[in-house]
């Protein structure tokens, strides 16, 4: 990836990914499937620049 896109979050287990772009400013959003909860992190991550570095503004929702 380059400097102005973030690393790929991977597609989370008992969820649904939704946006595929990385680039700074792109947000994906994960949903979990029906029957799960989600246990970390929050619905929709950014791609931001902080501290010099591109990076997501969380971690990859989970769901359990």
């Amino acid at each position: 990836f380059g400097h102005n896109e973030c690393p790929d979050p991977g597609i989370p287990i008992n969820a649904r990914r939704f946006g595929d772009n990385f680039q700074l400013g792109s947000s994906i959003s994960v949903i979990c499937e029906e029957g799960f909860i989600k246990t970390q992190g929050t619905e929709t991550i950014t791609c931001i620049l902080m501290d010099g570095k591109v990076m997501w503004s969380g971690p990859i929702p989970r769901c359990g």
